[in-house]
């Protein structure tokens, strides 16, 4: 502050100097002119008009430096005003239907860093995210909104998906980390599982029939355990089944999920038709009636797929399935088992997931 005074006061006092320096060289022209025997006169005249004009120069230089500073200033703070506008009034919160590449890390509630778009079902869109507190990876879930139907139906399949996870303790099952609105939307927090499903895995060469087996034993162990808490999963195919680094499989989408308790009405058609192309539930797609042997069709449509790395077709009662399966190498009793599994008729399959298992031999 004292060093912008003096600055002000130096350069007033170099103004008034140069005026007065020109004033003189007035004075000293009409003397002369008063009295040409004054030959010092005109010396005194040069002099003065000189200095006083070489201070005028700089003080002019003074001036329109300190006025080019301020507008510099002004530049500068109007750029970080429109900035600040900006960001107040860019929404924090962005569509994830689309791709999603945020320019700063913007922390779901408190916690959660999105860091890429994964995949986009008819749900829900899939993100890989950040957990700062647990410091893990994981998935959350986010309804979509960019459907024909209305979000909300969306966000309450959603929220029903969570309660249902926050009921299951399995080793099979994706593991439930949070639910919490954002935004007025529920946002499902699970666990992240590296790797890629069975669906993308054997799209080329099939598994191993030993391998296969552990993997039908272990998803069949989550079925009877959801069974036993009287839900049905509708939706089995391998798609849906993840493989951890120690080679188990994991269950990991629940959409479609349902407590056995609450009825469908195919006569009103107040039901859900579930379809996944080459592994659809024939009772599914017609009268919308389902018990736990819907999932163990899932369950023998998903090991025929591992051991054939073809998509099962729904055709009458699949007799030809197990003689498909033995001209490639596939053990008489694990063919019968999946060819019964897979049954167009619920009724000719197996009465329930431990007794496939017992059929299996896993």
């Amino acid at each position: 502050m004292t060093h912008q005074s003096a600055a002000s006061q130096g350069i007033s006092r170099r103004g008034k100097a140069a005026l007065t320096l020109l004033s003189a060289c007035i004075a000293w022209f009409i003397v002369y002119i008063l009295d040409q025997r004054l030959w010092w006169a005109p010396m005194l005249f040069y002099i003065c008009l000189v200095i006083g004009l070489i201070l005028l120069i700089i003080e002019l230089r003074k001036k329109r430096k300190g006025e080019q500073a301020p507008a510099a200033g002004l530049a500068t703070t109007t750029s970080q005003t429109k900035q600040a506008t900006e960001a107040t009034t860019n929404p924090t919160y962005i569509d994830l239907s689309t791709a999603y590449r945020p320019a700063t890390v913007i922390l779901l509630n408190n916690r959660y860093e999105i860091t890429e778009k994964t995949a986009e079902g008819g749900m829900a869109v899939i993100n890989l995210a950040k957990d700062h507190q647990a410091k893990t990876q994981c998935i959350i879930k986010i309804p979509r909104t960019n459907t024909p139907h209305e979000p909300k139906i969306n966000m309450e399949k959603l929220t029903i998906e969570a309660e249902h996870l926050r009921k299951f303790n399995h080793p099979h099952i994706v593991r439930f980390i949070d639910l919490f609105q954002y935004h007025h939307m529920p946002h499902l927090v699970v666990e992240y599982i590296e790797g890629d499903s069975l669906l993308n895995t054997f799209t080329r060469s099939p598994a191993d029939e030993g391998l296969a087996l552990m993997w039908a034993g272990q998803i069949l162990d989550a079925i009877e355990y959801i069974h036993r808490l009287g839900f049905i999963h509708r939706d089995l195919n391998p798609g849906n089944i993840m493989i951890r680094h120690d080679n188990t499989a994991v269950i990991i989408d629940f959409g479609t999920v349902k407590d056995i308790s609450a009825k469908d009405h195919p006569e009103t058609r107040n039901y859900t038709i579930i379809t996944k192309p080459g592994f659809s539930i024939p009772e599914l797609l017609t009268t919308g009636h389902a018990d736990g042997r819907a999932d163990l069709c899932g369950v023998g449509n998903t090991i025929f797929y591992l051991l054939t790395s073809t998509r099962p077709r729904l055709q009458g009662n699949n007799t030809d399935i197990a003689d498909l399966l033995m001209s490639r190498q596939v053990s008489e009793r694990t063919a019968k088992c999946i060819a019964q599994a897979m049954n167009m008729d619920p009724d000719l399959r197996f009465k329930d997931a431990r007794a496939m298992r017992l059929a299996l031999g896993v």
